[in-house]
């Protein structure tokens, strides 16, 4: 956490790099602690009278007995590191809703905690360069958007794209008109298809219907032919018939014309 050195003391102090997303403590790696002296500030703040101040009416009677100079610093180093590591917290909240859009907009409150920060005697020169760099890449994206905005808003303003805009909603409305069309026919092609399933059920049942005349004028046909080969038997019979017939009216007439000759 420190140490001494002979012509002061130094303290560690854990790189931004080392500490922990949402954590309120980190832990520096031996490579990445940084030794820093101490002000004269905060000597003067680890004597015995100081420390009583800050630490209540009840000092004198609980550790006076028991703690040192040496205890005392580290009571101000602790207090410093949970001071520094609270700071951070903060500007770790902050962070973690920035987007690209909005970036630059808590650049004055990370701004103010930083110098708060700066007033503890730690070295924090890595963080500030960081976050130094975000802001000055939030403030050339800020530019930028704008430059973009300005550029966009002349473009919209010119004429030639006026008459493009102008062109592309006519041709969405001719859009719309054939997507409607194309609605209808499809609609209308779903209804023949079904139109068309029904009509060949009704072909299958007309087809089985005329299946079935089929089979009855075959056998009317046949019936018929069977009635013809009478016919042609009766009509010989009938010719007999009707030959004796004229022979019978033959004879009577002789028979009435007869003249028995008794005279």
């Amino acid at each position: 956490f420190f140490s001494m050195q002979p012509n002061g003391v130094y303290i560690s102090v854990a790189s931004h790099q080392s500490m922990t997303q949402g954590s309120s403590e980190s832990v520096a790696e031996p490579d990445s602690r940084k030794s820093l002296p101490i002000p004269k500030s905060d000597l003067e703040a680890t004597s015995v009278p100081s420390l009583g101040e800050k630490l209540g009416p009840n000092f004198h009677q609980q550790s006076a007995p028991t703690m040192s100079i040496f205890d005392g610093r580290i009571v101000v180093l602790t207090l410093r590191k949970d001071f520094i590591l609270n700071a951070w917290a903060k500007i770790h909240a902050k962070l973690e809703d920035l987007t690209a859009d909005n970036a630059s907009s808590l650049q004055f409150e990370i701004q103010v905690i930083l110098e708060e920060m700066d007033g503890k005697g730690v070295d924090i020169s890595p963080l500030k360069d960081l976050l130094t760099s975000l802001f000055e890449l939030a403030t050339s994206y800020d530019q930028a958007r704008s430059t973009l905005s300005d550029k966009v808003m002349d473009v919209e303003k010119s004429e030639s794209f006026l008459n493009a805009k102008e062109y592309l909603d006519l041709v969405l409305i001719e859009k719309g008109e054939k997507v409607e069309k194309l609605s209808a026919t499809s609609q209308s092609l779903k209804e023949a298809k079904e139109k068309v399933k029904q009509l060949r059920a009704l072909r299958g049942v007309v087809k089985k219907e005329y299946e079935e005349i089929e089979s009855r004028v075959s056998s009317a046909e046949e019936e018929y032919r069977r009635c013809s080969d009478v016919s042609l038997a009766t009509a010989d019979d009938l010719a007999d018939v009707e030959m004796k017939n004229q022979h019978l009216e033959a004879t009577l007439k002789d028979l009435v014309n007869y003249n028995l000759g008794l005279d």
